[in-house]
């Protein structure tokens, strides 16, 4: 098991680095918490690094170090000893195995069949699978994210779930702190931390009381209900079938007021519904556009001049 510190010093690596090290930095982790990292199986060598550090260069300036034939051995030249062997074991470039990462940070939590995770964009973002917290019927589409305080990474992860929208809401883990997260939301989606669900008694694994917690903080789309819209008001779900994003605040604002009024029995003019939303446009099917109205239009009646649902 990882303690809490060696736990936090293996997120560090998945988050950075592209989850490598080397074996200098090996040798500057605390010997217990190296010994525990090593204990779990977790790092696999990748390859060398040609570059070390003159022992007889105080400044600790990195010389390249290059296969010596007459020597047999990878070294490096010094101009006070001459040329110096550097042992292969002390070149080796380490990296964080992602699937026996997944299996820690898991644990006894059930994934279901998916229990190999699939990158979905490279050294980026992962499928976990739909996970199954205790007591919920309902699996939990899941992902897992690194780097998230990048803005390049965050719109490519963005774009990557816009083009894969959930059926719901989909959990994003990241091993990025959240006070760097920015605000950074995502549609349809729950962003957490793993450092804010990891078990301090259980290293590097999951406490699934505390995810259920968040995730208890977003209600699940109730596929019997006539009409669901997403807290964030992005995703509208009809009769359980018929799915409707929105991007717009003032597609976000007409949608809120008019759910809002489905569940409490209120019906608006098309007046009120656009000046709520502080939108220009003269008419509903103006401000949602062909696409969107095409989609809403059979869904949204008038009635004596006054809009609602009627589904």
């Amino acid at each position: 098991m990882l303690e809490p510190k060696a736990a936090e010093t293996v997120l560090g690596l998945v988050e950075h680095n592209g989850g490598r090290t080397t074996h200098r930095i090996l040798t500057l982790w605390r010997r217990n918490i190296r010994a525990q990292i090593e204990n779990a199986d977790i790092l696999e060598a990748v390859g060398l690094t040609y570059e070390t550090t003159d022992m007889d260069d105080y400044e600790d300036i990195p010389v390249a170090v290059e296969w010596n034939p007459d020597l047999e051995a990878y070294a490096y030249f010094s101009g006070k000893s001459g040329w110096v062997i550097v042992p292969e074991e002390e070149m080796r470039i380490y990296a964080i195995k992602m699937a026996q990462f997944f299996e820690l940070l898991f644990g006894a939590i059930d994934r279901g069949q998916s229990k190999v995770p699939r990158a979905m964009i490279d050294d980026t973002l992962w499928d976990v699978g739909d996970i199954r917290l205790n007591g919920r019927a309902r699996r939990l589409p899941t992902w897992f994210a690194k780097r998230l305080d990048f803005p390049a990474v965050r719109a490519e992860v963005a774009e990557f779930a816009r083009r894969r929208p959930a059926d719901g809401l989909r959990l994003l883990l990241t091993s990025t702190r959240q006070e760097r997260l920015k605000k950074f939301r995502l549609p349809g989606h729950l962003i957490v931390s793993v450092h804010d669900v990891l078990d301090l008694a259980g290293g590097l694994a999951i406490e699934p009381d505390i995810l259920a917690a968040r995730v208890d903080q977003v209600p699940l789309p109730d596929i019997n209900a006539s009409i669901w819209l997403s807290p964030d008001g992005r995703k509208l779900i009809i009769n359980g079938k018929v799915t409707v994003n929105f991007r717009s605040e003032i597609h976000v604002d007409i949608i809120t007021m008019l759910v809002d009024g489905y569940r409490d029995g209120k019906r608006f003019s098309a007046r009120e519904l656009l000046d709520h939303a502080q939108s220009s446009a003269k008419a509903l099917h103006q401000a949602f556009g062909p696409k969107r109205w095409a989609q809403l239009s059979p869904y949204l009646v008038s009635e004596n001049g006054l809009w609602g649902f009627q589904p």
